[in-house]
């Protein structure tokens, strides 16, 4: 089971009853993040998996700041709970260095990268560049899979 949102960690008492019965239950549980709340030690326990997804300047935009963005608190405990990957949508070539220095200010690892796109056309072109460089990073890459597919739809 994957829990998303909005942001699930904002609702972390009435969430961690549900993590427990199902996990209890031998589930799966994955929470969905973008690692600006501090999860509880009990969310901790009960979860297989965070999916964190910190946002890039050029991703969030300019007007929201860093520290709306990238709670230092939040992404050590997440890093260091052996439970989260990290995915990062990239924009242009700007944000690799910002992922790069973000990683290694925090301990960040597994890196995912995919590229920002609305369209199937428009993710695909960055595949190429950015494959090198999760080569070069030790990076993993992922595409938009859902963008490929449907393209800028919503409610697919």
């Amino acid at each position: 089971m994957v829990v998303s949102g909005g942001e699930p960690l904002l609702q972390q008492q009435p969430l961690c009853p549900l993590v427990r019965s199902l996990a209890g239950a031998g589930h799966r549980v994955e929470i969905e993040t973008n690692g600006t709340i501090v999860p509880s030690s009990d969310i901790i326990d009960a979860v297989s998996q965070f999916n964190v997804s910190p946002k890039t300047e050029s991703f969030a935009g300019t007007a929201v700041s860093r520290s709306n963005r990238i709670n230092p608190e939040s992404l050590r405990a997440l890093a260091s709970s052996g439970k989260s990957i990290f995915k990062f949508v990239v924009s242009s070539e700007r944000d690799l260095d910002e992922i790069s220095r973000c990683a290694d200010e925090f301990d960040l690892s597994p890196v995912w990268i995919m590229p920002e796109g609305t369209t199937r056309e428009s993710v695909l072109s960055k595949m190429s560049w950015l494959a090198d460089e999760a080569v070069h990073r030790s990076w993993n890459l992922s595409t938009r899979l859902h963008i490929i597919l449907w393209g800028d739809e919503r409610g697919r």
